[in-house]
């Protein structure tokens, strides 16, 4: 309508006042309709929720009405089962039936609470919702009433059974403490007793079971209980018992003890007596006549008498045990005074034989001793006798150092065992004076002991200055060997032919070798002492002189030989570094040259009058640094014509052998190479059997090995120098004058250079000096 009306207002311009008031009219018309349409709406909903909550109402207060009369019925538990299962089923209908409906209340009383409108009473749902609530609150408290119930019947019948269990148990223990049975044997007894200790121990159990019981029912009697009658009468007829039993128990179990403590007494006196008469008998054996293991039957007394001394608590044990039962008036005083009476008797005559025996095995323990030391003295001088007699001091230092101090400590043994001696003859006459039953032969054995310790003072000496002499010669002997050990320590490092691959590693040699030059200096102190020994022993006539002259000549012979390697290695090395040397400053000599010739190669002579004579300076300067290396040049020369002179080979890498050709030989290909019959080459490859590859004169090539034969190795010195090409061995006389003409010519290249930048750069400086006329003058004209 609103298009239409927009396309009227386009098509009839002169009506539109009334196409607006038409539409006007139909939009007010339409705006009435859907405020009477939300009206209706709002209404119906209201209605709907108030039919809806009363329905809900309904269906609530019959099933609040089922619930009450549930809560209302009441049981009685025959058992402590059917209390817990009542317990059981009435939180089970609180959790699941109550809880269910608990949710629909809440939200019925939720839902009355927000219901209103213009046809609905409020004052009905206010009315309806009050009436649900105090229901819905009469029927929890019909719930805990009947809770609370449950719970006491369940409290009562579990009272009820810890109660019967505890009146059986006091049933049993009745029967037990009311017998008169004694026994007839100590096991008997004694298990009738160990009955009642396990009954004393469990009526402390029993006694905080029956005060639980009392304290519960107490508490359940004061609370109001449904049945406190029944539990007061049944704590009274319970609570006597348990105390009875008691003092039964202690009087049965003094009757049981009594007969017990006279079987023990009984036994134990048997016993012990039985053990007396055989102690004794032990002690009047005469054993101690025979030496066999007297020691042994001395520590077998010794623990005989520990113990009897160990069971004399035995026997106190039996008298204080007598005696408090006589005091206690026990039925038997009589018989347990005559058993104490015999027993001590008894055990004073067994002390008496024990001291008795005790001295008589210490009197035969002592001779024993004396007859042991002596026979020890007497075999000790027989071994003392072998080892003088015999003449052999040892075949080394460690056997005559070894028997050196096995001599002293027999030495300061004998001094030892002469004061053993002394102390066996004293005790000999104490054994005399004390008239000892063997006193005769004590005496003979003594004065035979004395007499063979004198035999011995002369042998001992002898063999003392023996042990002295080689002593000394075998030391000479260690020492000597030790210096010819050293000295073939040392001779690899003289003998070494390593010169260094470059100046810095050769003086590295050069110092270790003087390091060991440095030991030569120190050690020859050692060697001039093991020699002048030598002579000292062969000028006082000893007894090996002959292998002691052979002996030094050998070590004077070798310490020679060293000192003679040495300094030939040292000059080997002076050598060495002359030669790297050499080779280092003319490398220095040669970059410098390479340095220099771009410098004196380059075209740039400059763009005007200023440049040229900047660069002609600089090129004067230089070339004065030029000819300051040329007394470097002179220098060098002069030292390779030293170096060239020298028998020396130099080469990169390991020195490789030579080959001599044994007939003249002409290449075929240009891999072979052609030689004369004698002419020596130097052997790079010899791998394969046909054919082997040489060098010669720095041509590489092959020649067949019919041809060639291998040459000993030679003495000449070889020095490897890493400058050199991979492989190379060249004697020095033509590796040393090569590189002087190497070193020559870059020199005499950059003079020539040098000479002619000079001479451009002098050209151009005059160039650039006419020109600067010319312009001037052109300018002027």
């Amino acid at each position: 309508l609103e298009e239409d009306a927009g396309l009227l207002r386009e098509t009839y311009p002169d009506r539109v006042q009334e196409v607006d008031s038409v539409y006007e009219k139909l939009t007010e018309k339409w705006a009435q309709i859907q405020e009477l349409s939300s009206l209706r709406k709002i209404k119906l909903e209201e209605s709907f929720q108030f039919h809806k909550f009363l329905v809900h109402y309904r269906d609530l207060a019959m099933e609040v009405e089922t619930l009450d009369g549930v809560c209302s019925q009441n049981h009685e538990a025959r058992d402590l089962t059917e209390a817990a299962l009542f317990v059981y089923l009435h939180l089970h209908f609180k959790e699941v039936q109550m809880k269910c409906w608990e949710e629909s209340y809440t939200a019925l009383l939720s839902s009355g609470s927000v219901i209103s409108g213009v046809l609905i009473s409020e004052d009905l749902v206010s009315e309806k919702t009050t009436e649900l609530a105090q229901a819905w609150e009469a029927v929890e408290a019909k719930w805990e009433a009947l809770h609370a119930n449950l719970l006491a019947q369940k409290q009562y019948q579990a009272w009820l059974r810890d109660l019967e269990i505890v009146s059986a148990w006091l049933t049993a223990k009745e029967g037990l403490v009311g017998e008169t049975y004694i026994g007839a044997t100590l096991p008997e007894v004694e298990s009738q007793i160990k009955k009642l200790d396990d009954l004393r121990n469990s009526i402390k159990t029993q006694e905080v079971k029956l005060a639980v019981l009392a304290e519960q029912g107490r508490e359940m009697v004061e609370g109001g209980h449904y049945a406190g009658e029944v539990i007061q009468k049944k704590m009274e007829e319970a609570s006597p018992r348990l105390p009875t039993i008691s003092n039964k128990l202690k009087e049965r179990r003094s009757v049981l003890e009594a007969a017990v403590q006279f079987d023990q007494f009984l036994t134990e006196s048997d016993e012990l007596s039985g053990w007396i008469e055989e102690k004794t008998a032990v002690c009047t054996e005469q054993d101690y006549l025979d030496f066999t293991n007297l020691q042994g039957k001395i520590q077998k007394h010794v623990v005989f008498e520990k113990e009897l001394q160990g069971n004399t608590d035995r026997v106190e044990y039996l008298e204080k045990i007598g005696g408090k039962m006589i005091e206690n008036n026990h039925y038997a005083s009589s018989q347990i005074q005559e058993i104490i009476t015999k027993v001590s008797g008894v055990w004073n005559v067994l002390l008496a034989e024990c001291q008795e025996k005790k001295k008589r095995l210490n009197e035969a323990y002592d001779e024993m001793i004396y007859n042991r030391s002596v026979t020890e003295l007497e075999n000790w001088l027989q071994q003392v006798e072998v080892e003088l007699g015999d003449k052999d001091c040892g075949s080394d230092l460690a056997t005559v150092r070894s028997a050196s101090k096995a001599h002293s400590l027999l030495e300061n043994v004998m001094s030892t065992q002469l004061n053993k001696v002394a102390a066996l003859g004293k005790e000999a006459g104490q054994y005399v004076a004390g008239n000892h039953f063997d006193s005769d032969k004590i005496r003979e054995r003594q004065a035979s002991l004395e007499s063979s310790f004198q035999r011995l003072e002369g042998p001992m000496t002898v063999r003392s200055i023996k042990l002295a002499d080689s002593l000394v010669l075998q030391q000479f002997y260690r020492d000597l060997e030790d210096e010819l050990i050293w000295i073939r320590e040392k001779e690899p490092g003289v003998r070494s032919t390593a010169t260094g691959s470059d100046l810095y590693s050769a003086r590295n040699l050069v110092h270790s070798h003087e390091t060991l030059i440095s030991e030569l200096n120190v050690h020859e102190a050692k060697i001039n002492d093991v020699t002048t020994r030598a002579d000292d022993l062969i000028q006082s006539k000893h007894f090996a002189l002959a292998d002691i002259e052979s002996r030094s000549d050998l070590l004077k012979k070798r310490w020679q030989g060293l000192q003679a390697l040495a300094a030939a290695r040292k000059a080997d090395l002076d050598d060495a570094i002359q030669i790297h040397q050499f080779f280092a400053n003319a490398k220095d000599i040669e970059e410098w040259c390479k340095e220099m010739l771009p410098i004196f190669s380059s075209q740039d002579y400059g763009k005007d009058e200023d440049t040229s004579k900047g660069l002609l300076r600089r090129n004067t300067a230089l070339t004065a640094e030029l000819q300051s290396h040329g007394v470097k040049i002179k220098d060098l020369m002069e030292e390779g014509n030293r170096s060239k002179q020298r028998n020396i080979i130099l080469g990169n890498g390991k020195k490789k052998p030579k080959v001599q050709a044994l007939y003249d030989y002409t290449e075929k290909t240009n891999r072979e190479i052609s030689v004369k019959k004698g002419t020596e080459m130097i052997l790079l490859k010899s791998n394969n059997k046909d054919w082997w590859k040489v060098d010669h004169n720095g041509r590489i090539g092959f020649i067949p090995t019919a041809y060639l034969k291998k040459l000993p190795a030679e003495n000449e010195m070889y020095i490897e120098i890493s400058a050199l090409p991979l492989d190379a061995q060249i004697p020095a006389s033509v590796a040393v004058p090569e590189k002087m003409s190497e070193v020559k010519k870059k020199y005499e290249e950059l003079v020539g250079a040098a000479d002619k930048r000079k001479k451009n750069l002098e050209e151009t400086v005059t160039f650039h000096v006419l020109m600067a006329e010319a312009g001037e003058i052109e300018d002027w004209i």
